[in-house]
């Protein structure tokens, strides 16, 4: 059936908490000194329970990112298991899949822009299909990232202070986060009456099992301050001063489930459902500081202080969705697809030390984030041409994401209240399938306009962000 209808066959101790507060509080004793632009370090830099925003959902496969996401009502391969593991029941065929993707991204924003490019593998899986007391089953066994954390800044700045002293300062900031946290799954479905399949995947999350669940931050400061006696230009002062941390997050645990239905309604039309209901992963925050003032005009020389360390334990919280799809068959050639996905966004917090607080601002309760809508768009056309099959794609996508809205000015940083960022995007796929081997490639370009204050841009301004995916993959029948 398969072949046919859709494609070819912490709680931390008082002393560490004390030593954050100390860190948190060296940085705002700079940011005090160094003036308003500096202000800017105290929102972007590592507030205790800062990820960055929203975490990005990757996806698994080259295939359902050609179709714009829309794949919860289709689930016919091998990342099914990861979509909806429902639609497992399809295969007649045991068959393994992976996938690894070029990934691009660009803040475009006043004061600079930053960009970050990466390759990584995305998904690895293998299902098995068998039959057993009078009803079609499925095992399958996956290792996928599920959500990144990857993102870039640049910010520069400058201001004036006129006197008896003129003061001219300037400010680069300069913030580096890559990492992801991902996940190794099982999954089972069963097809207790024909057309109607219901499926579960458990996830286990650890960064010692998947090898790859964490991320690590960046953060640089620099500013130099020139002084010059106003009635003169005589020059009488010329220092800098370069703060560095460095955050590194661990997924120490946790598990997580996705229950899935999958019923074929019309010979031509299928519905699918996702459950995932909220789960918590325990983490370990490892944090690291150093300052360096230098007088780049007297005799002060260089003053190195105390470099500052902490490791908390927390538990971050990730909220329940849902997901409605379905999918209409025109012909046996022809499908099309559409996804709507709904997100709790309140339940998404950090707890540390007995304190909740939002991943996505320290200073917005997780409580005044809304519920957010994500509508995703997909086509397929299978092509039988003589010795291949070929199945060009393309998709569209509307996601709206939780962000915070712009601070009334750089000394005002906490005034900020919760938003919703909203994303569109594009997408194309091709499958060309020969015998029992499947290749697959796709893009993506998703873009955000006045978007991520606070995580994109200064707490004050909004940026323009383009993401380019390009993923390739393959899979094989046996």
């Amino acid at each position: 059936m398969r072949g046919a209808f859709f494609r070819p066959s912490l709680t931390a101790s008082r002393q560490r908490q004390a030593l954050r507060h100390r860190i948190t509080a060296t940085l705002a004793a700079v940011c005090s000194m160094c003036g308003a632009g500096n202000a800017w370090g105290a929102s972007i830099g590592f507030q205790p329970t800062d990820f960055g925003g929203s975490p990005i959902v990757i996806g698994a496969g080259a295939r359902s990112l050609g179709m714009g996401g829309a794949f919860v009502a289709i689930a016919d391969d091998a990342t099914a298991n990861t979509w909806n593991p429902a639609g497992m029941t399809q295969l007649d065929a045991p068959e393994v899949a992976l996938s690894c993707g070029f990934y691009s991204r660009r803040s475009q924003r006043d004061g600079g822009d930053s960009s970050d490019q990466r390759v990584d593998l995305d998904h690895l899986s293998g299902v098995y299909p068998f039959h057993a007391f009078g009803f079609q089953q499925m095992v399958g066994i996956a290792w996928q990232r599920q959500y990144d954390f990857t993102f870039a800044q640049d910010f520069a700045s400058g201001s004036t202070t006129g006197g008896v002293v003129t003061s001219v300062q300037s400010e680069q900031i300069d913030v580096r986060q890559r990492g992801a946290f991902s996940s190794l799954s099982i999954s089972y479905a069963v097809e207790p009456l024909r057309g109607l399949s219901f499926g579960i995947t458990g996830h286990a999350w650890s960064d010692r099992l998947t090898q790859h669940s964490g991320y690590r931050k960046d953060f640089t400061d620099t500013i130099e301050t020139t002084s010059t006696l106003t009635s003169n230009g005589t020059l009488i002062g010329r220092n800098r001063t370069v703060y560095h941390a460095t955050d590194e997050i661990e997924v120490n645990g946790g598990y997580s489930v996705n229950l899935g239905v999958w019923w074929q309604a019309l010979p031509s039309l299928t519905v699918g459902i996702t459950w995932k209901p909220r789960y918590t992963l325990h983490i370990t925050d490892r944090f690291s500081s150093t300052q360096v003032d230098t007088d780049l005009f007297g005799s002060g020389g260089t003053t190195v202080q105390p470099s500052q360390y902490a490791s908390d334990d927390a538990r971050m919280t990730f909220p329940t969705s849902a997901a409605l799809g379905t999918a209409w068959r025109l012909n046996d050639l022809q499908t099309i697809a559409c996804d709507v996905t709904w997100t709790r966004w309140r339940e998404y917090a950090v707890d540390r030390a007995g304190v909740r607080r939002s991943p996505i601002s320290p200073f917005v309760p997780s409580a005044d984030f809304k519920d957010t809508l994500a509508i995703r768009l997909g086509y397929e056309h299978i092509l039988i041409l003589p010795g291949v099959v070929l199945v060009p794609r393309c998709g569209a996508l509307y996601e709206a994401i939780p962000g915070i809205t712009q601070a009334p000015s750089t000394t005002q940083i906490n005034q900020v209240g919760a938003t919703t960022d909203k994303y569109y995007g594009v997408t194309a796929g091709l499958s060309a399938f020969q015998r029992t081997v499947i290749y697959d490639v796709a893009g993506q370009f998703r873009y955000g306009s006045g978007v991520g204050s606070g995580s994109e841009a200064s707490p004050t301004a909004t940026a323009n962000v383009t993401s380019i995916t390009i993923r390739a993959g393959v899979a094989v029948q046996f």
